[in-house]
């Protein structure tokens, strides 16, 4: 844009009109023709060799300015000048993966399209700098001690922003503001509406190198506003209220995620570390980078109604109680430890729960998922389907559903202590029972079963049922074991003997005992 545009500042309650535009000596901006955010006359800014930077009316005054320099460097001639001798400006590209480059009179180019509009944010004294302008479309670079506040229009780049100083860290993005692209911003909050599209680290590009790195950092990410990814080494202290992350990826974390904060997906290396309230995350997931590394998306701690929806692949989950729930862990995913009120629907593909305690749930475990214990009262395993696996139940645990009527492999419960139990059977099921007695029998184990199985009103399912009876119709496949004192696995014989004394239990009731361990079928 020419000069005609304004930026509007608000400087003490005070509205200023900024037309003016110098020669930027800081960051990205060095060197090239921005916009002046300071009052006429009254810029400070000095170049490299300690003179006032030169001021422009206009941005072409500004850029003639430029190529008149440029042209003495070259001998009188004028890179893309004389209409049909005009050459493609030979472009320097950042290597930040902002997508910015410059050509060699100093003009900022995005996709080789050029940036017409970049300001450059210059405190003066303590006073911030305001963006309140909701017309202005641009660009934004300053350095790490202005204190920057952004509170509506619709910025393209914003570049190295913000304080780094425990005492000046006051610079705000907020209100409607639109950010597409942050690089190495240091914001105190990112509050009201905003939105931003990337926020990443800040890369300072010299001689084809870089120079040094600039880490992203939030301390406080409130109200409605949302980041669609965040990357690079980003670190988020506090993620509150209604907002939203799409995507936490790269070496970014948050460390505490609360109120009804939500993040789409977490395949980062840190991740969150506490999560509490209402909070949720959809997938804790990995993300592959390359054939030799990976990075490990994952959870640290989660209290209170906080939710995870899928943790997959080589995601993780550390601890989740209060009211916690995680959706479905699989493909090495891992929930190490669950108790109070939470709940895991699902645990399959080589999903890991490590121990469900308290009054915790876990709903199904299918197809190499497993959990590792389950312990207290109120503690429990819904579901054991095919190729899950529960290793100890123990404290008053309880696991409500073993087997399946289309079972291909074991559903496995490795141990059932003397207070925990199994309340239903089904095909497929494979359980060790601990006795506590030394010498077992085969006949003493199936004795000490049955009086189990009674004692624990311990029923049956109706495909399970059927073939108990009916040999014609398939196999129960069920294997119920028992483990003496002295370590030592006795099988049960005659299972299917032992079968047919339970009592069958059929869809309607088993629906029931989800309903009333889970919650409804619909919130699986």
């Amino acid at each position: 844009m020419a000069g005609g545009v304004s930026v509007s500042f608000l400087r003490e309650g005070l509205v200023v009109v900024v037309t003016g535009f110098h020669i930027g000596a800081r960051g990205k901006a060095a060197g090239r023709v921005v916009r002046c955010s300071a009052k006429k006359g009254a810029c400070k800014l000095m170049g490299a060799d300690g003179e006032p930077t030169p001021h422009f009316s206009s941005l072409a005054e500004g850029e003639a300015f430029l190529a008149e320099q440029e042209s003495a460097k070259r001998g009188g001639f004028t890179a893309g000048t004389g209409g049909e001798e005009a050459k493609t400006p030979v472009l320097t590209e950042c290597v930040d993966g902002s997508g910015l480059a410059v050509d060699a009179a100093g003009r900022w180019y995005r996709d080789g399209v050029p940036v017409e509009n970049m300001v450059e944010a210059m405190r003066e004294g303590d006073k911030p700098v305001m963006f309140t302008d909701g017309k202005f479309h641009g660009s934004i670079v300053s350095d790490a001690e202005t204190d920057v506040r952004i509170y509506n229009g619709r910025i393209d780049n914003l570049i190295n922003v913000g304080c780094y100083s425990e005492d000046m860290n006051t610079s705000t993005i907020g209100g409607d503001a639109h950010v597409e692209h942050a690089f190495g911003v240091n914001v105190d909050s990112i509050e009201g509406d905003a939105h931003v599209g990337l926020m990443t680290e800040y890369m300072e590009p010299g001689d084809g190198e870089v120079l040094y790195t600039t880490s992203s950092q939030v301390v406080d990410l409130q109200g409605n506003a949302a980041i669609d990814t965040v990357s690079g080494e980003t670190k988020i202290v506090s993620m509150m209220d209604d907002t939203r992350i799409g995507v936490l990826t790269g070496e970014s974390s948050i460390v505490d995620m609360r109120g009804r904060a939500k993040i789409d997906a977490v395949e980062s290396n840190f991740g969150v570390e506490y999560m509490a309230g209402s909070s949720h995350v959809g997938e804790v997931r990995s993300h592959q980078i390359n054939a030799v590394y990976s990075e490990y998306g994952w959870i640290n701690d989660m209290c209170d109604k906080a939710s995870v929806e899928v943790v997959r692949d080589y995601g993780s989950v550390g601890f989740v109680r209060g009211s916690a729930r995680v959706g479905l862990v699989c493909s090495n995913g891992r929930a190490v430890e669950v108790y109070d009120n939470a709940r895991v629907d699902m645990v399959e593909s080589g999903g890991m729960v490590g121990c469900v305690s308290g009054n915790a749930r876990v709903g199904e475990v299918w197809r190499g998922g497993s959990v590792d214990r389950v312990a207290g009262r109120g503690a429990a395993v819904m579901s054991v389907g095919s190729g899950g696996r529960v290793g100890a139940v123990a404290g008053g645990g309880v696991v409500v559903d073993v087997g399946s009527s289309d079972v291909t492999d074991a559903c496995v419960v490795e141990s059932v202590d003397a207070s925990s139990k199994v309340s239903l059977l089904d095909c497929g099921a494979d359980v060790t029972y601990e006795c506590g007695e030394t010498d077992v029998s085969p006949s003493r184990a199936r004795e000490f079963v049955v009086k189990r199985l009674h004692d624990d009103a311990t029923g049956i399912g109706s495909a399970c049922f059927e073939r108990a009876h009916d040999g014609s119709l398939g196999r129960t496949h069920v294997a119920l074991r028992v483990r003496d004192a002295e370590g030592r696995v006795v099988n049960v014989p005659d299972v299917d003997g032992v079968l047919r004394d339970l009592v069958e239990v059929d869809d309607d009731e088993r629906e029931m005992m989800w309903e009333r361990m889970m919650g409804s079928q619909g919130s699986k």
